[in-house]
């Protein structure tokens, strides 16, 4: 059986969806995505150990089934998770360390236990995708630009916490799931020029590439406080 996520060092065997939840603890709640999309595949796939990859891993789903890591998942470089209208999701047992976590469009990423995303977390997801974290969650700064998605962290995470235009309601009005006292900075302020877009809006997709090739994304501290605040979205 194929895996949509190509790991290296990744022994992926297939195990009933049903069985997965019994031994492996996965739960049911993270699956609602997969199932409301057409239909879980029946059967899981399942790698016992941990895994290290040594520099960037880039996953895209391509079906709607449950990939599970029955242990730690560390890379050094970025991990991009990345699904379009199909919703593959990654279920770690153990914990994550990364360089950096890209999760945006219909990713599906469930940590069982901590999650250190390293420099950069960019969140940017839909309606569909989900981020699941039940330990500790830590990363250097955590960029969020989506607004939406099934997201469950430990309140307040443990990272520099920014938005797109810094504030800690949604374009509707909705809470931020940060909370309104997490001290919440405008990412549009303190990224590199190149990374914004007309609008005071963030380039998403730049920075993605960015943190994948390894390059620089964001001012240096002293900078971003001299640079004049951004002004309100146009509408």
């Amino acid at each position: 059986m194929s895996a949509d996520f190509a790991i290296p060092g990744a022994d992926w065997r297939p195990m009933p969806v049903a069985d997965a939840r019994k031994e492996l603890g996965v739960d049911t709640a993270e699956l609602e995505s997969l199932d409301l999309a057409g239909g879980l595949a029946k059967d899981a796939l399942v790698h016992r150990g941990d895994l290290t990859v040594d520099g960037a891993l880039s996953l895209r789903g391509r079906s709607h089934r449950l990939h599970v890591i029955a242990g730690d998942l560390r890379v050094t470089g970025t991990l991009d998770l990345l699904n379009l209208d199909l919703y593959t999701c990654l279920h770690i047992t153990g914990s994550v360390h990364a360089g950096n976590l890209v999760c945006t469009a219909d990713a599906g990423l469930v940590v069982a236990g901590s999650l250190d995303a390293g420099e950069i977390l960019l969140t940017c997801l839909t309606d569909a995708a989900t981020l699941i974290v039940g330990g500790d969650l830590t990363a250097g700064t955590w960029i969020e630009a989506g607004w939406r998605g099934n997201i469950l962290t430990p309140v307040p995470p443990g990272a520099r916490l920014l938005t797109e235009n810094g504030s800690v309601r949604g374009p509707c009005g909705d809470p931020h799931l940060f909370g309104p006292d997490s001290g919440v900075g405008s990412a549009v302020d303190a990224v590199l020029p190149e990374f914004t877009e007309p609008g005071n809006l963030l380039a998403v997709n730049a920075i993605r590439r960015a943190l994948l090739e390894g390059r620089p994304v964001l001012r240096a501290r002293e900078e971003a406080a001299s640079t004049p605040p951004a002004g309100p979205p146009e509408v």
